[in-house]
């Protein structure tokens, strides 16, 4: 009985997770600026302050702006 209500209790998880996903499709940018991205962490001790400066880029050209930089 036991094995029975724990095989109920996974096949009912097993079911709920398969039916929750949905796609998202976002929806397309077409204007073209170009954003300033800034990414990094201040450290106020004495380790290295380190920080990454990238431009945004339409998906459709991210092969050749890797290249780019």
């Amino acid at each position: 009985m036991k094995n029975r209500n724990i095989l109920f209790v996974f096949i009912f998880i097993a079911i709920s997770a398969v039916n929750c996903k949905q796609v998202y499709n976002p929806p397309e940018v077409n204007n073209s600026i170009n954003w300033l991205v800034v990414e990094g962490t201040i450290n106020t001790g004495a380790d290295s302050t380190i920080f990454k400066l990238s431009r945004t880029v339409k998906i459709d050209q991210l092969n050749n702006a890797f290249w780019q930089y």
